[in-house]
């Protein structure tokens, strides 16, 4: 039986983006392969980083993203991805299967990429709370972080079921091939029901895209009133512009989503959605593993600090040899109080301190909080 194919497709023949797509995922899987490497030994410095949920929810978007970028380089090596469909049937002895496999990678591809994108944001959340739980008890702060957990919870697993679900029964969408191209018969079921494409590609993302804005800016109040050390304020900017950034390549992955078509030229118009996903994946990760990493960065800097113990109540507070002069103002012993600075006035909260504690100790904490030392440095 001949086997139909777009005549638009041959003089684009020898187009093949085949080797971009092993190139970009390779580069991909290594920067983001490093980034959790050096995040588990910069915190390796203060603390068992496995003792962390965010490390282990970083470390669980890290398997995920490198499995999802070896079925995209499995699908351009050994199954034609990157090449026209036209080229894709005409070339495989065993037509459609080539073709066939693509699809059923793209279907795994899209199921591991809700798991990854769930795990890579509940490990910024989990780092948030670290990052600023020792900073005061803002309510608004709090019941964000709450809500954005449930959210980011309840609609990665949402995705992945839908993603599972989006054909019933899961073969037909990858058989449903062996009817645009019949040349053979399918190995297993063709009929059955499939979703449009918007359902399980497209409203997803949209709600990702929200929950991502909301994870962006949730800390924004905070950060501005931070009196920080420009270093510290340019290492938060750059942390923060990379999340922008990640937040941007989430619109382009849904523009390229909106212009996939079963029927159409799969093998080569899928290409751009593909990879967007996976650098945007490995982006992600190397976002969450920046402000971890912070120890061993300092350290390679050579600005190494000592550790002052300083008892106060029941708690040990971690000041820098190098710190800037602040005036000291002390607050009367017995009274509650604890530390979060706005520009140039101090709020105090509650605080189980028996002693007087003056304002350069406090904003010592504060900074030792932003460096995640929760525990005695070793510097």
């Amino acid at each position: 039986m001949a086997i139909p194919t777009d005549p638009s497709q041959i003089p684009n023949w020898n187009e093949d983006r085949a080797p971009e797509i092993v190139a970009v995922t390779s580069v991909a899987i290594t920067v983001l392969s490093l980034s959790v490497c050096l995040r588990i030994y910069g915190q390796s410095f203060i603390t068992n980083p496995l003792r962390k949920w965010d490390t282990w929810f970083t470390l669980l978007a890290s398997i995920l993203a490198i499995g999802l970028g070896a079925c995209l380089i499995n699908s351009a090596a050994n199954y034609g991805l990157g090449k026209h469909t036209a080229r894709v049937i005409l070339q495989d002895p065993d037509a459609p299967d080539n073709l066939a496999n693509i699809f059923m990678f793209g279907y795994i591809q899209i199921t591991i990429q809700a798991a990854c994108i769930m795990f890579t944001k509940l490990a910024i959340l989990a780092l948030y709370v670290r990052l600023f739980g020792m900073m005061g008890r803002d309510t608004l702060f709090t019941w964000g972080v709450y809500t954005l957990f449930a959210f980011t919870i309840l609609l990665g697993i949402g995705s992945v079921i839908e993603f599972i679900l989006q054909c019933i029964p899961a073969p037909v969408f990858w058989n449903r091939v062996y009817l645009l191209f019949p040349q053979k018969p399918a190995p297993g079921p063709t009929v059955g029901y499939c979703m449009p494409n918007p359902y399980y590609t497209i409203i997803p993302s949209i709600l990702d895209l929200v929950s991502e804005l909301a994870i962006l800016l949730l800390p924004s109040k905070i950060l501005w009133h931070l009196q920080l050390p420009l270093r510290k304020k340019i290492g938060l900017a750059v942390t923060f512009g990379l999340g922008t950034f990640v937040t941007l390549m989430n619109i382009i992955r849904i523009y390229y989503y909106s212009r996939i078509t079963v029927g159409g030229d799969i093998a080569w118009d899928n290409i751009d959605a593909m990879i967007w996903t996976m650098v945007q994946m490995a982006l992600a990760i190397v976002c969450a593993c920046i402000p971890p990493a912070a120890p061993l960065l300092r350290f390679c800097l050579g600005d190494r600090e000592s550790t002052v113990r300083r008892r106060y109540g029941s708690r040990l507070v971690s000041v820098r040899d190098k710190s800037t002069p602040i005036r000291s103002t002390t607050v009367p012993a017995g009274q509650s109080h604890e530390l979060l600075t706005y520009g140039q006035s101090t709020r105090y909260i509650r605080s189980n301190s028996t002693g007087g504690e003056s304002v350069q100790d406090l904003n010592a904490k504060m900074e030792r909080s932003l460096d995640i030392e929760s525990g005695r440095s070793r510097f």
